[in-house]
């Protein structure tokens, strides 16, 4: 018996042992593939993640025609209640021009009454200019 275990060692052991290397070698080709075929999925995985965020952008960037419409008819509404409101504004502002043109007419007359009532005053006091001093002895 220990013979035939003998001359079936070698007959044997050199294909198992080459069975055995054939399969350590696949099994080395499967996990070099398994992590070639993992970084490609990240790489795919990263590229799909910024397209993802790309077509986010471009929603947020483009708006639909009615969106668009609604902005645009917004957008005019408030532009009509600035120009109501400049028109309210212009309309205080000619009033107040006009007040103010007003209250500096009668602060000229004011001025001007006063003026004359000092000039009185002064002629019947006895002060005066030259000119005023001859008048009334006339």
């Amino acid at each position: 018996m220990g013979m035939v275990i003998g001359a079936l060692t070698p007959l044997v052991g050199i294909p198992l042992t080459m069975i055995m290397l054939y399969l350590k070698a696949i099994r080395q080709s499967q996990e070099s593939q398994e992590t070639v075929g993992r970084r490609r999925m990240e790489v795919i995985e990263k590229d799909v993640r910024r397209v993802g965020e790309r077509l986010d952008e471009v929603e947020r960037s483009y708006t639909t025609k009615e969106e668009w419409l609604r902005e645009s008819v917004h957008s005019r509404h408030q532009l009509e209640r600035l120009m109501e409101m400049m028109a309210e504004v212009r309309t205080h502002l000619d009033n107040s021009y006009g007040i103010g043109a007003q209250l500096a007419n009668a602060t000229r007359a004011m001025v001007e009454l006063t003026r004359a009532l000092v000039e009185m005053h002064a002629r019947t006091n006895g002060i005066g200019s030259a000119g005023d001093t001859d008048d009334r002895d006339e």
